[in-house]
């Protein structure tokens, strides 16, 4: 005996805005070395990877990157550990402007300010 299965909606997650950076074409490194260069295509990188990428989209703690600082450059985020980690750094200032330390930690499980 077969059974239907009853069609299911997908829950569709929102999503908060970035809370580093508009989202207005212009690269978030870039912007702190000083840039105001507008690009076409800009790649969404998220601070914290792995298991803790959901909730940084969850919470906005991501920013817009030129391609050359995303993946392709010698100072991208994906070849230059520092660069990372700045970001990571900034990441978690910029939520613990309106939340605690601990909840931070709670997230994340870890502090970036103290490397």
């Amino acid at each position: 005996m077969m059974y239907t299965k009853k069609p299911s909606k997908k829950k569709h997650q929102t999503h908060k805005d970035s809370i580093l950076q508009a989202r207005d074409g212009r690269c978030y490194i870039c912007m702190k070395n000083g840039s105001d260069r507008l690009w076409p295509i800009l790649h969404k990188h998220h601070a914290f990877l792995g298991a803790n990428r959901k909730i940084a989209e969850t919470e906005g703690l991501y920013v817009f990157l030129c391609p050359d600082h995303h993946e392709f450059g010698t100072d991208a985020v994906h070849r230059n550990y520092e660069i990372l980690r700045e970001i990571q750094r900034d990441a978690q200032k910029a939520y613990e402007e309106n939340h605690s330390r601990q909840q931070f930690m709670k997230l994340f499980g870890r502090n970036y300010l103290e490397d």
